[in-house]
């Protein structure tokens, strides 16, 4: 029983990546001191043959699908990733400053792990009803445009590593893409 189980997933999984990791669904980000000209066409030697595929509509799950195992391994791993947040100077600035930033109280941690253990199947359900609706979910898409150099000025697009450390990105594509209800793509809805 246990090697038909263990066919069956490799089966699924086979299955979902072939499905899913396909040309139209992924994406390719470059970030350095590079430009398109120089990075698409290694780009396109590296990923041009890539197939593209028909790749489903995500569907969300409903809020009665929130089934109570996965609730209490939600709340145990959330519970138990606190402490790893105190490790550091900087882990313990940060949840200090949420603190001030948001105004909790200042026993918020201390009460924290038996407010998230105390939270139920019922409770992820009424939030999922009320704030996981598909038809109200927003993207927003958040970054610097990259524009081509007109002709005769040079790339201005490209920054040294020296500039206040930061690098231009090379962007795939000639348009900055559309967000389509969850989607973002060249095109509306794709």
């Amino acid at each position: 029983m246990q090697l038909h189980s263990r066919r069956a997933a490799f089966a699924d999984l086979r299955e979902f990546h072939h499905t899913h990791f396909v040309a139209n669904n992924a994406a390719v980000i470059v970030v350095g001191d590079v430009t398109s000209g120089e990075i698409m066409p290694k780009l396109e030697a590296a990923f041009g043959s890539w197939a593209q595929g028909q790749v489903p509509e995500m569907s969300w799950p409903k809020a009665e699908q929130v089934r109570h195992r996965e609730v209490i391994l939600a709340d145990n791993y959330e519970a138990s990733s606190l402490p790893a947040q105190f490790e550091s100077v900087s882990g313990i600035a940060g949840n200090l400053a949420q603190l001030v930033t948001y105004g909790l109280p200042l026993d918020y941690f201390t009460r924290y792990v038996d407010e998230i253990l105390a939270v139920t199947q019922r409770d992820v359900r009424c939030v999922a009803r009320e704030y996981a609706n598909p038809e109200r979910v927003k993207v927003i898409v958040v970054g610097a445009r990259v524009r081509e150099p007109r002709a005769g000025q040079g790339d201005r697009s490209r920054r040294s590593s020296n500039h206040r450390g930061r690098h231009s990105g090379a962007r795939l594509g000639s348009d900055h893409g559309t967000v389509d209800r969850g989607r973002v793509g060249g095109e509306a809805g794709g």
